[in-house]
């Protein structure tokens, strides 16, 4: 389902619901779609996305919060205070939670026929 919506919005900067409506979607407007697999993506539908493959163990939460927090800062004007509480509170709380999950969590994505997910612990 996400593959046919994501073409026809790329293809002709339209989203239609299923009452029919219409949503045009501006020029500046991008999408990304984060997923764990490609195996059920087709040909045609990559030749219109860029795909970027990253190992957690290359690029972690650290690196994607700091370039985040970068852009953050000038588009949501943070003072330097903002920017060094919201660190300390991903370093603190995330760093810790995911420490946690690696050492004692295994998390297991179970796909079924129609692609919805279900995640046990």
């Amino acid at each position: 389902y996400m593959e046919s919506l994501l073409a026809t919005a790329i293809s002709n900067r339209v989203i239609s619901s299923l009452d029919t409506s219409q949503i045009r979607i501006k020029e500046n407007l991008q999408f990304l779609v984060e997923t764990t697999s490609l195996d059920d993506i087709t040909p045609s539908f990559l030749t219109k996305c860029g795909v970027v493959i990253m190992n957690n163990s290359i690029v972690g939460w650290r690196q994607r919060f700091r370039s985040w927090l970068k852009k953050a800062e000038k588009d949501f004007y943070l003072t330097k205070s903002r920017v060094f509480t919201l660190t300390v509170l991903m370093e603190t709380f995330i760093g810790q939670m995911i420490q946690f999950l690696d050492m004692h969590v295994q998390f297991i994505i179970k796909t079924d026929k129609n692609h919805t997910q279900e995640v046990s612990a």
